[in-house]
């Protein structure tokens, strides 16, 4: 029997599929901006600025996307515990150990990206 990818990405009221990419993303934001050397606090606020106003780009942009405030701030919390595991990580092992990890990272995160969304506009397309 097929998996149904619209199904399967549809948003829920806390935690989705969704919630994956939300966060790898975290996990990209924190080692993007530590391979830039920010400082802990300015990864930190960079990120944060950049997580949530995700959340309101989908809102307010695009506009087919309106998901229950309780998604966005499940979406937010799921960045940032992406950010703080890799942060973790990074500052356990060296970013040198975790360079190949975050490649690939890079590279799931893209493929969900791509799959939710060809998900999204079938779903779309279908009402």
């Amino acid at each position: 029997m097929p998996i149904d990818h619209v199904k399967l990405w549809k948003r829920k009221k806390y935690i989705d599929l969704w919630s994956v990419p939300h966060i790898l993303t975290g996990t990209i934001l924190a080692s993007f901006f530590y391979w830039l050397q920010f400082d802990f606090l300015l990864n930190i606020l960079i990120s944060t600025i950049l997580i949530i106003s995700w959340e309101f780009i989908e809102y307010f942009i695009i506009l087919d996307v309106k998901e229950k405030l309780s998604n966005s701030i499940s979406d937010i919390l799921a960045g940032w515990l992406g950010f703080s595991i890799m942060y973790f990580f990074i500052l356990k092992f060296s970013f040198d150990l975790i360079y190949p990890y975050f490649i690939t990272i890079i590279i799931i995160n893209i493929f969900l990206a791509i799959w939710g969304f060809l998900a999204y506009e079938e779903r779309i397309n279908k009402v």
